[in-house]
């Protein structure tokens, strides 16, 4: 690839991302904006490193999400820092979670209930109380519009398994929801 095709490309299709690779990255971090930008910065340059990579026809988020995560878990590691496997089995009662056949439509469900209430601001408060390893599906999946074999690959989990963890924390987001809004049902 040449240097004109090159930087047309990242211009086009990766620069525009930034922020939301920016707002990903902050959230993993839990506010820390120099440290994001300092990130956001490395993600991006490997990007431009990695660009013959992108495949044509491959979604440019997608492939940016996983470098950004790549690029948190270096971080995460060489600060000897690093927080639990964010698929590690917590201490949850999964037994009260059912199997889940249609996620898209517990999402649906449990989206409309909260939008149609109170909005967005409390929206992100139940999602701060979610655990990690749910949460991280619940952003990939609601804020940055990602398919779910998309996030199987950014997150290094088969597909089913992703979809399973993504239920169960739209449920527990619901749960959350309720609980600050004073609607336990």
């Amino acid at each position: 690839m040449n240097l004109r095709r090159k930087e047309h490309i990242f211009n086009q299709k990766i620069e525009p991302e930034y922020t939301r690779v920016y707002h990903f990255i902050y959230s993993r971090l839990d506010g820390d904006r120099q440290l994001a930008e300092d990130i956001t910065q490395d993600t991006m340059e490997m990007a431009w490193n990695k660009l013959e990579q992108l495949k044509k026809g491959d979604s440019c988020r997608a492939w940016l999400m996983k470098i950004a995560m790549n690029e948190i878990r270096k971080y995460f590691r060489a600060q000897m820092t690093q927080k639990r496997g964010a698929f590690q089995e917590e201490s949850y009662d999964l037994h009260q979670f059912e199997e889940i056949d249609n996620p898209e439509q517990v999402e649906a469900d449990v989206l409309d209930q909260i939008l149609a209430q109170e909005g967005l601001e409390i929206l992100m408060q139940a999602l701060d109380r979610v655990h990690e390893k749910y949460r991280l599906l619940l952003e990939l999946r609601l804020i940055q519009d990602l398919k779910f074999a998309q996030i199987a690959e950014i997150v290094r989990e088969d597909e089913a398994k992703v979809r399973v963890y993504y239920g169960r924390g739209l449920k527990i987001l619901g749960k959350e929801y309720q609980l600050l809004t004073g609607r336990d049902e």
